[in-house]
């Protein structure tokens, strides 16, 4: 079939036709998704925007015991806001973390690390001529 088909070599130090195109495509879709993290890292949130959040979450918090008063004991009630504001300021964290992805992810290792996964690909031989380099070993 014209699938199971060896391509011959390329000549030593040069890439074939069909391995070159396809490294081309995907060095184009690469390249449109560092555009879109670039965006993505380059645009702003609103401080205004987080500020709100902060300080709606602060009058329900601080409304909150004044609700319970009347169904619970003092000492429910304190706990109760304090699981209840944990959750929410943790909530409020997370949120802000996901705003700005690329201060918490380790990005210059990971682009180091696919550096030299690259590279090691790139100085591998082809499939094709380790077999007949492993062949010509045995005999």
């Amino acid at each position: 079939t014209p699938t199971t088909r060896p391509r011959p070599p390329a000549p030593s130090g040069t890439l074939h036709p069909m391995v070159y195109r396809k490294l081309e495509e995907d060095l184009k879709e690469l390249d449109l998704v560092v555009g879109g993290c670039e965006r993505v890292f380059s645009s702003p949130v609103p401080p205004t925007m987080s500020r709100h959040v902060i300080r709606c979450m602060l009058l329900w918090l601080l409304g909150l015991p004044a609700v319970l008063a009347g169904s619970m004991s003092p000492a429910h009630i304190s706990l109760w806001v304090f699981l209840v504001s944990y959750i929410f300021v943790g909530i409020e964290e997370v949120g802000v973390q996901v705003e700005q992805p690329f201060e918490i992810t380790p990005m210059t290792r990971l682009c180091n690390v696919i550096m030299l996964n690259l590279e090691e690909a790139l100085a591998m031989p082809p499939p094709a001529e380790a077999s007949e380099q492993g062949g010509g070993a045995d005999e």
